[in-house]
């Protein structure tokens, strides 16, 4: 494995932002490492927005070892993360890609990943978890939990299946360059597209656990950087499921589903009633059941098929997801429906009864979506 390994061209990408303190140590130590091992490697430094003397350093590094290359974007100040790892992965020469940062040198990481795709050829990506493993990330608490937030988010919302995103990288140039490429995030959030963007194109990921622990404070405030995390999910959001995806077409065929269940459930309710000839007392609370029973099975076959063309098996877990879901937006729309019409005055001069129907218009678009984006990013974790 060594000698294979060794025969690969590694790119080792490094976005840099005000690392004067520490790029020359950090760099050199990399290069002694992938020195003594025996790669053959180029070190590309992407300084972005740095105020300090970091791309002055960079070239002095560049004129020193000729497996340093220097790249600059941005502008002070403005330093951009993803900006710098875009451009830096794109510049790449190598057959594989390590994408570090200049304050951890994670050589275990390095020797793992590269050695994993040296010999298997069906893994396309390495990703270093941080969360893999319990205990392995020894950041302060508040860092653990702001990462905890955004791959939840990132799970509900687009649908990602890994459990870290930020971590430690690398993976097949040739095979990863056009999702580079489409990715559209910038800042810290460009790590999350690329990685979920590789997920979605069916590339293979692996996940390998590694451990972190800061040895300074982090360059960017963690607090400064929610609105730019807001920002770059509810983009990728519209990017994933309305740009690339089909949303529109999910949404109509949902309204055709939720029209369905509206005629099953009204026509076996009044067929019940037409064949038994009964019309109050206890069985019509049985038929009403059994009508409503027939629709949500309907709804359920339908939305996996025809909706959200979800092809997994159904487990135990998506039923009662689904039955969760449609539970909870129930009572959400009873609620809503008994506070408008207990607390609120009729407007405009419309009538109790007139009211009461207004009210339960007005619960539909909030039951809908819930039900909608329930379905889809819960129960049958829709990808498109």
């Amino acid at each position: 494995m060594s000698n294979m390994r060794n025969q690969l061209y590694i790119s080792v990408v490094i976005p840099v932002y005000n690392e004067a303190e520490i790029i020359v140590s950090a760099a050199q130590a990399i290069i002694n490492y992938l020195d003594g091992r025996g790669f053959h490697y180029e070190l590309l430094l992407v300084e972005n927005g740095s105020r300090d003397e970091t791309w002055g350093l960079i070239q002095g590094l560049e004129r020193k070892f000729k497996t340093v290359r220097g790249l600059r974007v941005g502008s002070p100040g403005h330093g951009d993360y993803g900006l710098a790892l875009k451009t830096g992965a794109l510049a790449a020469r190598g057959e594989l890609i390590v994408n570090d940062e200049i304050d951890i040198g994670n050589f275990d990481f390095y020797n793992e990943a590269i050695g994993i795709l040296a010999v298997d050829s069906t893994i396309d990506m390495i990703i270093g978890s941080k969360t893999l493993a319990a205990g392995a990330d020894k950041r302060p608490w508040f860092r653990r939990f702001a990462t905890w937030c955004v791959n939840a988010l990132l799970r509900v919302l687009l649908g990602f299946k890994g459990t870290d995103t930020h971590g430690l990288k690398a993976w097949r140039r040739v095979k990863v360059e056009s999702v580079v490429r489409d990715c559209v995030t910038g800042k810290d959030m460009l790590a999350s597209e690329l990685v979920i963007r590789t997920e979605r194109s069916g590339l293979v990921i692996r996940e390998i656990p590694i451990k972190i622990e800061e040895t300074r404070e982090a360059r960017v405030n963690i607090v400064k950087r929610i609105p730019h995390v807001f920002k770059n999910i509810y983009q990728m959001f519209v990017v994933f499921h309305i740009r690339e995806g089909g949303l529109h077409r999910e949404m109509l065929r949902y309204i055709v589903v939720a029209l369905s269940c509206v005629l099953i459930n009204l026509g076996v309710f009044n067929l019940l009633l037409f064949v038994t000839g009964i019309v109050q007392g206890f069985w019509i609370a049985i038929f009403v059941l059994l009508s409503f029973s027939l629709a949500i099975l309907n709804a359920f076959f339908l939305n996996k098929h025809w909706v959200f063309k979800d092809s997994r098996p159904s487990t135990t877990k998506t039923y009662v997801r689904f039955i969760i879901i449609t539970s909870t937006m129930a009572v959400v729309g009873s609620v809503m429906t008994y506070a408008l019409t207990t607390f609120v005055v009729p407007p405009f001069g419309l009538t109790s009864h007139l009211w009461a129907n207004v009210s339960l218009l007005l619960t539909i678009p909030v039951t809908f979506l819930g039900n909608f984006f329930g379905n889809k990013m819960l129960v049958f974790n829709s990808p498109s």
